[in-house]
């Protein structure tokens, strides 16, 4: 028998001993940030969405957004109102003009600078396109206000309403302390652990997966070089 691997295969072995229960933390750590998050997810993120669509049911004529248009893994959403029904008239794939002095509507009024999200829909074949205004521009002379918004996504010649960003945060009381909530939630879930306010539980959970492959990968080599071994120890 030789003593020499002999002394490395109980070393090997002493390593797996060491791996097998670091495998088993990581799993529990796992198993925990899982229910955090689905905590996160059912008591907060799902009770928050209904009750907010149950405020702005009641306001009336509201429609919504999560986040980024549409997405429900960023922290802030935008509430929009039907501003212009039919009223619009466009202009290029980047403009649109309105009746009237509607500046007020698209500019903040003391900075007299650009503050409008929007919502415009070009028709059942185009749908909805959502942007940002850059610039509002009232000409008495025609009487109307020519809107022009960023470069993407376009616009469409079926532009027909535009719908415009009524809320925002210290508008409404009820609102603001479920998006409060809403936005502790997704930062606790989805935010990576390096941003401000970000706790990064989905971060932390691909981190410990990662690991645990990690340690697996060695515990089998050390096991297959156990197996080689023994066949020269005696």
């Amino acid at each position: 028998m030789s003593t020499a691997l002999d002394e490395i295969i109980d070393e090997y072995n002493k390593v797996i001993a060491s791996i097998t229960p670091n495998i088993a933390y990581i799993d529990s750590q796992i198993a925990s940030l899982n229910v955090t998050r689905a905590a996160m997810v059912d008591e907060i993120i799902d009770v928050t969405v209904a009750d907010i669509n149950t405020i702005l049911e009641a306001k009336g004529d509201y429609v919504y957004t999560w986040g980024d248009y549409g997405t429900k893994n960023v922290t802030e959403f935008r509430v929009y109102d039907l501003t212009f029904d039919g009223n619009v008239t466009y202009i290029s794939d980047t403009s649109f003009k309105v009746s009237g002095d509607q500046t007020a509507i698209f500019l903040e009024p003391v900075l007299s600078v650009p503050q409008t999200y929007i919502r415009a829909y070009c028709g059942a074949a185009d749908g909805y396109v959502y942007n940002t205004v850059k610039s509002a521009t009232y000409s008495s002379l025609n009487v109307n206000t020519t809107v022009v918004i960023e470069d993407t996504p376009e616009i469409t010649a079926n532009i027909e309403d535009v719908y415009t960003d009524v809320y925002n945060y210290g508008d409404d009381t009820a609102i603001d302390s479920l998006k409060v909530d809403f936005d502790f939630a997704v930062d606790y879930i989805y935010s990576d652990y390096t941003d401000v306010n970000g706790y990064g539980i989905d971060k932390n959970i691909t981190n410990y997966n990662l690991s645990k492959t990690y340690l697996n990968t060695n515990k089998t080599n050390y096991q297959t070089g156990i197996d080689i071994l023994e066949r020269y120890s005696t």
